[in-house]
């Protein structure tokens, strides 16, 4: 059963609720990138110390599977909260040992037949040819963890061709930056091993957030003047009046909140509060949270809702997830919906300008 929380802030049954989406994506490129750095340490001071050349099938599945658990339970420390299967992890790391093993084997094969003279490439030919190969290579890595997220999501093939699609805009981004610099005369570094994952980490992370999740029973809390007004009121946008009423919101309850003693469970509440900090609207979360509501201060706290309801129809509300822990403590999270477009270009754009420090620490070694 949906929470009728979750079904306000979320009435579309999005996979991440919008409000989840700057933490999570940035938390989820994060993980990508501390992932691809821990699997390049162990690839180029462990694992390659050991592997002969050329490098065999089997170091191959061993260098795809050890960077595919590294990402994989990277990752899934993120997602977890939404995709609770560890099977994730066992994907990732089957998808990129096949994407490893393909590619090492026609790397072998076209490395065996040029020095036997039986195949004799054009330099665009053999690129166009590796090009496809590995094109076709990523689609394991899609595929695969299709199969983990088809129990989560409603229908979402097109997940199988985001890996085919990365390496394609990766491919696109390499041609464009060198024929810049060629055409420019840029004198621009780029750091590969930052970018190829941060679009790695952003795309995936966009692309979950743009998934419906998978809902058995849609039932939420009958239709009333408080529900409606969740709906139909506008959002305080304001971040800075969001942060403001989120402190004094804190105080207030903070204040009134002087039972310790342990509950039976996690009590979420969501409040929405007006400009004037003036609690308005509390609904619970579940049946948990709306049998013990007593127990915490917020009956008191809330304003008279025949007087403000009617009122409040043209106000613009703040949402909040109020949440009494088992143990007495009390936190409190805005929810705040930011446009997916920009959370994506601007943290893009971020990584990307944060890529090229080898040009800027160049540039500073020289005017020192």
């Amino acid at each position: 059963m949906i929470s009728g929380i979750k079904a306000y802030l979320n009435p579309q049954q999005l996979l991440i609720e919008p409000y989840e989406r700057l933490r999570f994506i940035t938390l989820y490129v994060l993980a990508t990138l501390l992932a691809n750095f821990g699997a390049r340490f162990l690839s180029l001071n462990v694992i390659s110390r050991f592997s002969p050349e050329p490098v065999s099938l089997v170091d191959a599945a061993v260098l795809g599977t050890v960077f595919g658990v590294i990402l994989g339970a990277c990752q899934w420390l993120v997602i977890r909260e939404f995709i609770p299967n560890l099977y994730w992890i066992v994907a990732t790391a089957t998808g990129f040992c096949y994407f490893q093993v393909i590619l090492q084997s026609y790397q072998n094969l076209v490395i065996q037949l040029v020095q036997s003279g039986q195949l004799q490439l054009q330099l665009v030919t053999g690129f166009l040819l590796s090009l496809v190969v590995t094109f076709f290579a990523t689609i394991w890595l899609g595929l695969l963890q299709w199969l983990i997220l088809r129990y989560y999501i409603k229908s979402a093939r097109w997940w199988v061709l985001i890996f085919p699609a990365l390496f394609l805009i990766s491919f696109a981004m390499i041609v464009l930056t060198n024929s810049a610099q060629l055409i420019f005369r840029w004198n621009l570094t780029v750091d590969w091993n930052i970018v190829f994952p941060a679009i790695l980490g952003i795309s995936q992370a966009t692309a979950l957030c743009l998934l419906k999740r998978k809902v058995q029973n849609n039932d939420q809390f009958a239709p009333s003047q408080v529900n409606k007004l969740l709906i139909t009121t506008p959002e305080i946008g304001n971040l800075r009046k969001l942060w403001d009423l989120s402190n004094r919101l804190y105080h207030q309850i903070h204040k009134s909140w002087e039972q310790e003693t342990s509950l039976p469970a996690r009590l979420i509440y969501l409040l929405g509060v007006t400009e004037t900090g003036n609690i308005i609207i509390c609904q619970p979360a579940n049946q948990m949270a709306t049998y013990y509501i007593s127990q915490t201060p917020l009956p008191n706290l809330i304003s008279s809702l025949n007087d403000d309801v009617e009122q409040s129809y043209h106000q613009p509300l703040a949402r909040f997830l109020v949440t009494f822990t088992t143990l007495g403590g009390l936190e409190i999270r805005i929810c705040k919906s930011y446009k997916l477009i920009w959370i994506t270009l601007s943290l893009l754009g971020f990584l990307l300008l944060v890529s090229t420090y080898p040009t800027w620490l160049h540039i500073i070694y020289l005017s020192t």
